[in-house]
C-alpha cells in the first residue's frame, strides 16, 4: 500500500513538473512573440518619427518661405513681446530684425492708451480662440505714423495666451487718399 501511495505521489510530482515545463514553454513562446512585436513596434515607431520629422521640416521650410516673401508684415508675439517677424514688418516699421525680435509690442504704438485699447478689444476675442481684426495708428521706429490693419490668430486655440500671430497691412496711403476725397 505504501508503494502504491508513493507511486501516486511520484506520478503527481512528475505530472506537475510536466505541466510546469509546458507552461514554461508557453511563457517562453509568449515572451518571444512579445519581443518580436516589441521590435516591430520599435521599427514602426522609428519610421513614424522619421516621417513626422520630414513633414515638420517641410512645413518649417514652407513657413519660412511664406514669411520671407509675404507682402504684409507678419509677427508672432508672446507675453507682449515680438518673438518672430518677417522682412516686410521690419521694412514697414523701419527696424532691423535684431531690433524687432524681443521688442515690446507697446513700442509700436503712439501711446499707452492706444496700446491698451487694442488689448481691451483683442483679449476677449483671442482668449476664446477666434480671429481678431482691428485698425490702429502705429509708429515706425522713426516716429512716422502708420495706419495699420491688424488681423490676429492665436497659435494654438487650446492655449490662447501662449502665442499670437499678427498680420499687419499698411493702409496709410489708402487712408490718406480717403481723407483727401472727403
Amino acid at each position: 500500500a505504501e508503494v502504491g501511495k508513493l507511486e501516486a505521489e511520484i506520478r503527481f510530482v512528475v505530472e506537475g513538473r510536466q505541466r510546469v515545463e509546458q507552461r514554461l514553454v508557453q511563457l517562453k513562446e509568449q515572451i518571444a512573440s512579445w519581443s518580436t512585436r516589441s521590435q516591430d513596434a520599435g521599427v514602426e515607431l522609428e519610421q513614424l518619427v522619421v516621417e513626422r520629422t520630414a513633414e515638420m521640416v517641410g512645413l518649417h521650410t514652407e513657413l519660412e518661405a511664406f514669411l520671407s516673401n509675404a507682402s504684409v508684415g507678419i509677427i508672432s508675439t508672446a507675453n507682449q513681446k515680438i518673438t518672430r517677424a518677417n522682412k516686410k514688418f521690419c521694412e514697414m516699421f523701419e527696424v532691423e530684425m535684431a531690433q524687432a525680435l524681443g521688442a515690446a509690442s507697446r513700442d509700436f504704438f503712439p501711446s499707452d492708451g492706444a496700446y491698451q485699447e487694442l488689448g481691451k478689444a483683442a483679449v476677449p476675442v483671442l482668449s476664446v480662440g477666434k480671429p481678431f481684426t482691428y485698425e490702429a495708428e502705429m509708429l515706425a521706429r522713426s516716429g512716422r505714423k502708420l495706419w495699420i490693419q491688424l488681423i490676429a490668430y492665436v497659435a494654438n486655440s487650446s492655449e490662447p495666451t501662449k502665442a499670437t500671430w499678427w498680420i499687419l497691412q499698411d493702409c496709410t496711403d489708402v487712408r490718406r487718399v480717403q481723407r483727401e476725397l472727403l
